[in-house]
Order: C-alpha cells, then structure tokens, then sequence
C-alpha cells in the first residue's frame, strides 16, 4: 500500500476518534476529515488535475471485484474519497453541512453516525451488485451517506424547515418534505434520465431509503430531539446569533469509469 493510501486511512481514524468527543460535533468533523483527504489525493496524483489517478484512490476507492476479492474494507474508505473538486467534493460538503448539522442536532451524534455510515455503506454495496460486469470500475463519494440524511430528515422531521440550496440559489429556511422531493429530482431522476452521466445515482437512491428506514424504532416508542432543533444549524459556532426554539418530538417516532457517489 502506497503512502498517500496510509495518510488517508490515518486522516479517516483520527475524523473517527475525534468526532466522537464529547465536545465536538461529528459533521464538521467529518467535513474536515473529507477535505483534508481530498488534499492528500491532489498532492499525491501523478496528475494534480486528475484526483482519481493517486494511489489513495487507486487502492481505496471500491471496485465490484473488492467484494470476491474479500476488500471489505473499500466500502468504507471510497466514502470519505472524491473525484474532483467543484462538480463532487464541494457539493458534496455543502450538502453534508447542510443536511448534517440539524439532522445530528435533533437526533444525536451516534444516531447520525448510525445513518450517515450505514446508507454511505448500503448505497456503495448496492452499486456493486449494478456493476457486477464491470468489476475494475471506481465507485468513490459521500453522496449515498449524504442521501441517508436527508431520508432520515424526511422520516422524522418532514414538517420542520432547514437551509437548502436549489442550483444558484440559497434558501434559508425550506419545509423538509419540499427539499426531499427536490433532492430526489435533482440527485436520483436527473441522472437516472442520463445514460452517459457518470454519477451512481442508484448509490443516491438506496442511501436515501437507508437513511429513511434506519432511525425507525418499534413501533409506539416515541422520543424527542436530543437537542433543540430550528429551521438552521444549531451547532455551538451558530449559537451566538441564532435563536433557539422549543423542542419538538419527531413526526414518526425513531420507529463507470470512476463513479462519483
């Protein structure tokens, strides 16, 4: 295993132990973790404008083969991997901060590492199987974990309201239900309409019904936000300026090529 490859899943242990301090929120965490992961991938592709050609990605992207070749491991290291930087990482962190912050705020920091990691695994398992007769190819993103949060939002909180933002345009407080529907125009039946687009858009779509069906508890348990929640971020870097609102209980109870995901 190459250097860059060892630099990544160091970066992925230490996101890992320090997002779950007590003290720190897990979704920065993991913005900062993807971020500085992407930065070994540029310093260490032999073409700094071509991320998927390092060896990190090489060697922990996953592939279809990885799961007869017993490389396990792929389905959780491709999570925290990106293609480029606008188009897939950007994007990707926006949502993830987007979505992240008042999903984790209302339903704690293990429950959302629970959903997060889940779909982001489920989505890229899942594209394993649709790419069974192309075993070489790179599945790589956080999209399927990023889809699980807003499955999980739309499951619980579909009547609350979070920051959202629809092409160039930010919107600060939209019903969760209005930007589950678009999410899935937008990331599942945009893509799935193009043959060529080179986005696993089955990835989005699974890790969306992951994160949905995750958080449900048995039936008749019935609890509340671990935090109180608002239509914006509450995180402790937010506090200072954001009004905090009172807490609500859950709507449902807790009842190819390489391929971005």
């Amino acid at each position: 295993m190459e250097l860059a490859s060892y630099a990544v899943i160091i970066i992925i242990a230490g996101t890992l132990v320090f997002g779950t301090r007590k003290r720190a929120d897990l979704t920065p965490v993991l913005l900062l973790g993807n971020l500085l992961i992407f930065f070994v991938e540029i310093l260490s592709a032999p073409f700094s404008y071509y991320p998927v050609s390092s060896p990190a990605v090489q060697e922990l992207a996953f592939r279809p083969e990885d799961l007869a070749e017993g490389r396990f491991y792929t389905l959780f290291t491709s999570m925290f991997l990106h293609a480029d930087f606008v188009a897939h990482l950007l994007g990707n962190m926006l949502f993830l901060f987007l979505l992240g912050t008042p999903l984790e705020q209302r339903i704690g920091k293990a429950r959302f590492a629970a959903v997060y990691f889940v779909a982001g695994v489920v989505g890229t398992l899942f594209m394993g199987l649709v790419l069974a007769d192309q075993p070489r190819t790179l599945v790589l993103g956080a999209s399927g974990a990023i889809s699980g949060l807003m499955g999980a939002l739309l499951l619980l909180y579909p009547r609350d309201q979070i920051p959202m933002i629809l092409g160039f345009l930010f919107l600060p407080r939209v019903p969760v239900w209005l930007a589950g529907v678009s999410w899935l125009i937008l990331s599942v039946v945009q893509y799935a309409g193009l043959s060529n687009s080179g986005v696993a858009w089955e990835a989005h779509l699974v890790g969306f019904i992951a994160g949905a069906w995750w958080p449900a508890p048995s039936p008749g348990r019935r609890r509340p936000a671990a935090r109180p929640p608002s239509g914006l971020p509450t995180s402790p870097c937010w506090s200072r300026w954001q009004p905090r609102l009172p807490s609500r209980t859950p709507w449902i109870p807790y009842a190819r090529r390489s391929i971005p995901t």
